[in-house]
């Protein structure tokens, strides 16, 4: 209650006058101030980490394989025919090339005429070529003459046996006298050392077929033998 209020009563009560009520202030009306609400910021949700559970393969069952068997077919052999011999101009059949296993050289031992023959004479397998040389040899004592190819490098003795034809022969080392012969035409070359003709033997064209090679055509006579 104010001071005025307060003296209007007083004055009041000296008169008899009702007291003036006082007024009860009204409180004015509080206006709530706003509330700013501040925004929430969400906390950022972390993931949690998934862990991936290990996939178990499963086992794959692997099935036999059959194997059908293989019938092995025999295999037929044609039988080999053989070469024609054609004949030449003086009528003596051509010489065909001899199969590996009848050629000379092969290391299989071979027997001579008189004697077993030696390992130290054989040589690499000869086949007939076109630089093969036209070698004959006569025998005086049934004057018959064989001829066969020699290809260079190839010993006489050796290229008669390839080519079917049998001369004398013994040692076939250059040890004996039996295969020697007597050279009538064209050259011919002793190619391994040898101690049984001497060199006026030599001269007169005598050579031993089992070592001696010819460097063109030539023409002997066998069964020289007796002659040195």
């Amino acid at each position: 209650m104010g001071l005025r209020d307060r003296l209007k009563n007083r004055i009041g009560r000296l008169f008899g006058a009702e007291p003036v009520k006082a007024e009860a202030a009204k409180p004015e009306p509080v206006k709530p101030e706003p509330v700013k609400a501040e925004a929430a910021k969400p906390e950022p949700v972390k993931p949690e980490p998934v862990k991936p559970e290990p996939v178990k393969p499963e086992p794959v069952k692997a099935e036999p394989v059959k194997q059908e068997p293989v019938k092995a077919e025999a295999t037929k052999q044609e039988p080999a025919k053989p070469e024609p011999v054609e004949a030449t101009a003086d009528r003596t059949p051509a010489l065909r090339s001899v199969p590996e296993a009848e050629a000379p050289g092969t290391g299989a031992i071979r027997s001579g005429v008189d004697a077993p023959a030696r390992t130290s004479h054989l040589r690499p397998i000869f086949r007939t070529t076109e630089q093969a040389f036209r070698v004959s040899v006569r025998n005086p004592e049934t004057d018959q003459t064989v001829t066969f190819p020699c290809e260079p490098g190839e010993y006489v003795l050796e290229a008669a046996d390839r080519a079917g034809h049998e001369l004398p022969s013994s040692c076939r080392n250059g040890g004996c006298l039996t295969c020697t012969g007597l050279l009538l035409e064209g050259s011919a070359e002793i190619m391994e050392d040898q101690y049984v003709l001497e060199p006026d033997h030599l001269a007169r064209n005598f050579r031993l077929l089992c070592i001696t090679a010819v460097t063109s055509d030539a023409r002997f006579v066998s069964h020289q033998q007796e002659e040195i």
